[in-house]
């Protein structure tokens, strides 16, 4: 298992184990503190699997291209024991840490978050350069996809950039999240960096066509724009099964287009 290291921050030296303490006081909000108000903060969210060769190149290019625009930089991302290698999220992770290697001028801060402390003992890899934070909007006694919705709603409210992957496509995105993405895009308080190729978004498309008719028309209803009230509703009644069942049946979708993508590139 891995030790954790202790971290300088702000002139002092605090042990993993003070966080929930000492933490929540510095990063817990740069609207609320304002320790953050200089600094550009981006985070990442994206699909677990990587179906395109040259991401890699497209990931630091376009986090090169952010850095330019600014010189003190955290990045967030979520959850934290998701860093399994050959992961997007890895990936980012190990871009991210290159970039720093190679830009010792810029200050970047790398912020792993999730709602439980012991999760950062990770398992799958060895994780160094990093700081770990527990999200100032956990709640107790709830169920932990509760607190995973609602550190992502942080997120993107304390983020200048998302740098995204396939998140919107064919992953189950809880409606509030997406809601809250829309708005802080409305608001133009959040850029979306999508690092999607376009090869893949045409192969999706074309995945999507062949799906027997039933299939399709949940898809392209429930798919990733947040809902319209009682659409699932409306859906299950036309398709003449249960609201439980419609659920079913785009989780089912979409497990199925990953693979057929997979599958292909």
């Amino acid at each position: 298992m891995q030790k954790f290291k202790r971290f300088p921050l702000f002139g002092f030296s605090f042990s993993i184990g003070f966080w929930s303490v000492l933490l929540q006081d510095t990063i817990a909000s740069k609207t609320r503190y304002n320790v953050f108000a200089s600094l550009t903060i981006c985070s990442i969210m994206g699909n677990d699997t990587i179906y395109d060769k040259g991401l890699h190149e497209t990931i630091k290019a376009q986090i090169c291209t952010v850095l330019s625009q600014d010189r003190d930089f955290v990045f967030y991302f979520f959850p934290g024991y998701f860093l399994r290698v050959r992961s997007f999220p890895y990936l980012c992770y190990q871009t991210v840490k290159q970039i720093k290697k190679e830009f010792p001028s810029k200050m970047i801060r790398i912020v792993l978050l999730d709602a439980h402390p012991n999760v950062f003992c990770s398992k799958y890899v060895s994780i160094d350069d990093a700081e770990f934070f527990i999200s100032p909007v956990i709640l107790k006694d709830v169920y932990f996809t509760f607190n995973y919705t609602r550190i992502q709603k942080w997120m993107l409210q304390q983020s200048d950039y998302l740098f995204s992957y396939l998140y919107f496509d064919f992953d189950c995105v809880d409606q509030s999240v997406l809601k809250c993405l829309n708005r802080q895009l409305a608001a133009e308080k959040l850029k979306l960096v999508d690092l999607t190729a376009a090869s893949t978004r045409l192969l999706i498309k074309e995945q999507v066509e062949r799906l027997p008719a039933r299939q399709k028309y949940v898809y392209e209803k429930l798919r990733a724009e947040p809902r319209e009230p009682g659409l699932v509703e409306a859906t299950a009644k036309q398709l003449g099964v249960h609201r439980e069942r419609v659920y079913t049946m785009y989780r089912e979708i979409c497990r199925n287009l990953r693979h057929a993508v997979y599958a292909v590139k």
